[in-house]
């Protein structure tokens, strides 16, 4: 049910369960400070509910450090909090591997709506996954088994006592609606704005950052923008790219962004990943034409600044890219031309808003980055196109405006 919009001198107590915040390096961590940071600068009062701080939270952020693992050994810490703070508002940033799978998070709406009846539950899903852990043994396989055949329970109370539910793409609120089509007054799409701040100066930005990284201001500058890990296609992207560099002199292949630091995450076993990658870059005698940025502050500009200092942005992610991918979302509103694995992406039209990839193998990427660079036309449509992108579905104020009417 929606509700008026707020007016300015409104001010609302809003909790916020998310599972880790930076400096943990996970996009769900800076996708939770962001947004709480955005709601905090429309005047509400907002707490969140994590295992970790940063070390300079957002102004008119309370920050409650206080979980241990998301088990049930925390029940109680989270009961006296919701006591104490009184939300008119609970959102919960749900992805259940970050989560452990927690049983206790997935049962917090229902305890919400039990004891503050008037409070408003948002469930925000980052992604549905499996719900179970992913680690191959039988248990791990046959909870997964379980979990698949479990309908709309497979969520706890995530589902059926939230007032509204957010998903971040269009292929997220179809699987939703597969699994209950009763859900789908409740489902809002609001695909994740940047998560990072944007840099007021880009003409400067992109000058100095050329300066300081020792590229060309004259070179084409293709970038890989996100969390790196094995599934992002970065491989295959550098040695794609030395088939570029071979041809043409005036290229140079920035990664932007440290490796995905989060240890239950099955797929990040390769610990040593981002050494993986400058050996790569060594074996192929690319170090002078490939830079990796490393890590930066979650608060800082300097993302931004390496977004504003390239030309065009490779994100060769196994299974394609879709709206809900927040790297995906920063290049747009950097207004960067994007080559992309193709996904069925309603949004994403080949040529359009996005140039897309049959596959991420060395040779389609080599090929993908060449036609861009070669076809000024294609170039300047598919910058206006991520522009677009940014302006319909990656802006702030209308993702938070959004959440509040709500309230």
């Amino acid at each position: 049910m929606k509700r008026s919009p707020l007016s300015p001198t409104e001010k609302k107590t809003i909790v916020y369960i998310a599972s880790h915040l930076p400096p943990k390096q996970v996009p769900e961590a800076d996708h939770a400070l962001h947004q709480c940071m955005h709601l905090a600068q429309h005047g509400h009062d907002v707490h969140i509910i994590s295992t970790n701080a940063p070390e300079h939270p957002p102004e008119g952020v309370t920050i409650h450090a206080v979980i241990h693992d998301w088990s049930w050994r925390d029940a109680n810490t989270i009961r006296k909090l919701i006591h104490t703070i009184k939300p008119d508002m609970l959102i919960i940033f749900f992805l259940g591997i970050l989560f452990n799978y927690s049983k206790l998070v997935t049962l917090l709406p229902a305890y919400v709506k039990l004891t503050r009846p008037r409070t408003v539950v948002i469930t925000q899903f980052s992604n549905l996954g499996s719900g179970a852990p992913h680690d191959g043994s039988w248990r791990s396989k046959l909870q997964r088994s379980i979990f698949q055949r479990l309908g709309r329970y497979r969520y706890g109370s995530l589902l059926s006592h939230s007032d509204q539910i957010i998903a971040l793409s269009h292929l997220h609120i179809e699987k939703l609606k597969q699994i209950d089509a009763r859900l789908a007054p409740k489902l809002l799409l609001i695909p994740p704005p940047p998560l990072l701040p944007m840099n007021p100066n880009p003409a400067a930005a992109r000058t100095q950052t050329r300066q300081q990284l020792g590229i060309n201001q004259d070179a084409q500058v293709i970038a890989h923008f996100g969390r790196l890990y094995p599934q992002r296609g970065i491989e295959a992207l550098i040695t794609g790219f030395a088939r570029v560099a071979r041809e043409r002199p005036d290229v140079h292949l920035l990664i932007i962004g440290g490796a995905l630091g989060v240890t239950q995450f099955w797929w990040t076993t390769r610990t040593n990943y981002q050494q993986e990658l400058e050996n790569l870059i060594a074996s192929l005698n690319l170090t002078e034409r490939v830079t990796l940025t490393g890590e930066y502050e979650w608060d800082s500009f300097e993302g931004s600044a390496f977004l504003y200092a390239s030309d065009m942005v490779v994100l060769p992610r196994d299974g394609g890219i879709y709206l809900y991918n927040s790297s995906f979302a920063a290049v747009c509103a950097h207004g960067l031309p994007v080559i992309a694995t193709q996904s069925n992406d309603p949004a994403l039209l080949h040529g359009q808003t996005i140039f897309q990839m049959t596959d991420a193998t060395p040779g389609v990427i080599a090929a993908s980055i060449t036609t861009v660079l070669q076809d000024s036309v294609l170039k300047q449509r598919l910058t206006e196109g991520a522009s677009l992108l940014a302006e319909t579905w990656f802006s702030w104020e209308k993702a938070t405006q959004q959440l509040l009417v709500y309230l």
